[in-house]
């Protein structure tokens, strides 16, 4: 089995989170780490130049556990209607040509309302814009450990 730990963590700058990252990956042996929405002074043109991706990285995974490779597809998606349909495309586009493949997101929509709390509500269209997008990527939700709410805005 391969251990992945994708996290939409801000802060990741200091420390504290630093250390507590580190023995998580040393506990769990993870083999996968993504940290999205990590709010870090980073040079952005260093990801868009040298690794050719902004909000979207796709890598092939090998492993001595894994019986052949398998795609991945880390997402930090736009909040935006016109941010997000690019990358919609885009998924699909890789759909097509690959396989095994997991996708690990935080695409800022869901796809039934009650996967979320607080904040103001989705619109039907555009949690149905989603649902088409998942269902032509042939996407199924995952298995996760934990809360199925790890974050809530303006929460304590």
């Amino acid at each position: 089995m391969t251990h992945c730990l994708i996290w939409n963590t801000r802060g990741i700058g200091n420390h504290p989170s630093q250390r507590m990252i580190h023995q998580l990956v040393k506990k769990h042996r993870i083999q996968l780490l993504a940290i999205l929405e990590p709010k870090v002074q980073l040079h952005k043109r260093f990801f868009v130049l040298r690794l050719g991706f902004a909000d979207l990285l796709h890598v092939e995974m090998q492993s001595a556990t894994l019986p052949r490779p398998i795609f991945a597809s880390i997402v930090y998606a736009h909040c935006t209607k016109v941010g997000i349909r690019p990358l919609w495309e885009d998924l699909k586009s890789v759909a097509q040509h690959v396989a095994p493949w997991f996708v690990a997101s935080d695409f800022n929509i869901v796809l039934q309302a009650a996967e979320k709390i607080g904040g103001p509500s989705p619109t039907l269209a555009d949690m149905e814009k989603f649902r088409e997008m998942v269902f032509d990527c042939h996407l199924e939700n995952g298995a996760y450990e934990g809360s199925p709410y790890t974050w809530i805005k303006y929460s304590t």
